[in-house]
């Protein structure tokens, strides 16, 4: 991206040929790479250093130059949609022209859990297949959790909570140190599982 400037909170990495940035752009931002951080700098930001340190082969990935763009375009495109960007255009309600605004607000919403559930396909596509080519399989997971998939957080219910929910596997499978996932997020994730994407519907602020 240009017109940016990075320093040592903020570093950046330069390819050395351009035709590697979206694989590793995807490496960077997989399961994998934060594994091999957490055990190469297990502490609570990651410079240049360890950074340096993460093994990288350059391997062939099946379609990864239109996964890694196409979660930059749905990305983008949720950043821009907000009054508050640079590249805002139009208000994603009034964009449908429609003579109802409930069925906007319906487009609306149908549209974006079509974009937050693609997604969430394509991150957890690239994490199984980088760890299949480290075979790290047995090591690490490549699921990504509905609450993990960053969009909308304006939009949608609050995916962490701080209250404690104990006796819950699928609970305990997904929280992180400090917090645990809310109530919604939990029944959706299980909904996942068990029936896949079919008529998932994702939990929108009223």
């Amino acid at each position: 991206e240009k017109d940016w400037l990075f320093e040592s909170k903020g570093s950046v990495c330069f390819p050395k040929e351009n035709d590697d940035l979206n694989l590793i752009m995807a490496y960077l931002n997989s399961h994998l790479v934060n594994y091999f951080l957490k055990i190469l700098s297990p502490t609570l930001d990651f410079h240049e250093g360890p950074v340096g340190k993460i093994p990288f082969n350059k391997i062939e990935l099946k379609d990864i130059n239109e996964k890694v763009n196409n979660c930059i375009d749905i990305s983008k495109d949720e950043w821009n949609s907000h009054e508050n960007t640079w590249e805002f255009k139009e208000n994603e309600i009034i964009k449908h022209n429609n003579n109802s605004i409930k069925s906007s607000i319906d487009i609306y919403k149908r549209e974006w859990t079509e974009k937050f559930l693609k997604l969430h396909q394509y991150e957890e596509n690239i994490n199984n297949q980088f760890i299949d080519k480290y075979d790290l399989r047995d090591e690490i997971k490549f699921n990504v959790s509905l609450g993990e998939i960053t969009i909308l957080n304006e939009e949608l219910l609050s995916r962490k909570e701080n209250r404690n929910q104990k006796n819950n596997p699928i609970n305990d499978e997904l929280n992180d140190e400090d917090e645990k996932w809310s109530k919604s997020w939990i029944e959706l994730e299980s909904k996942l599982q068990k029936d896949g994407y079919v008529g998932l519907q994702l939990p929108w602020n009223e």
